[in-house]
């Protein structure tokens, strides 16, 4: 047991003894530290009771209490504007990582890396018509990529490479450029 904590008991060592897994206070079984929520407050940064177990309450309090956690839910959103703007622009940026990563990480033609610079392309064309089949733009096709499980048929492209194939049909870097005069 480490020392004392806050309240002056001695803190309950968690582990049992083996570094990287940890006791949960509510099913009891020893789970890898990966299994915890982390929490600030705590002095080893982890929850006391694994992500399951969490679930299973979050669960439990929501089928009690039915239409007050929507009602919390969209109340704290509404007070949060801000941090619920910024919250998204993270996860957008994250999944669209994880995306680009997917599908090669870099342009497949001129092989550019700047995430900024890069978008997903449908091989062999068609994007504008798919599109409009799905009605989707932007973060809501790379969603449906998602729930797609992220299928064949797309690649990474630089802005630059794209607009020039969906143009002109071919990309510069290839040797067949427009002719200047």
């Amino acid at each position: 047991m480490s020392t004392s904590s806050k309240n002056g008991r001695p803190r309950k060592d968690r582990t049992c003894g083996q570094p990287g897994m940890r006791l949960c206070n509510s099913c009891n079984m020893l789970l890898p530290d990966e299994m915890y929520s982390l929490n600030r407050n705590r002095h080893d940064g982890l929850t006391v009771i694994c992500k399951n177990c969490a679930r299973d309450k979050r669960k439990q309090w929501s089928d009690k209490n039915p239409g007050r956690d929507k009602q919390r839910s969209k109340q704290w959103v509404k007070d949060h504007p801000k941090e619920v703007s910024e919250r998204n622009k993270r996860w957008r940026l994250k999944r669209r990582l994880e995306l680009i990563n997917h599908y090669g990480g870099k342009c497949a033609c001129c092989g550019e890396t700047y995430i900024e610079f890069l978008s997903i392309d449908h091989i062999g064309g068609g994007g504008t018509k798919h599109r409009a089949e799905l009605k989707r733009r932007g973060d809501s096709f790379y969603k449906w990529l998602w729930k797609n499980s992220l299928p064949h048929g797309f690649r990474v492209l630089c802005h630059n490479c794209n607009q020039s194939i969906g143009f002109y049909g071919y990309c510069p870097h290839h040797g067949n450029s427009i002719p200047t005069e």
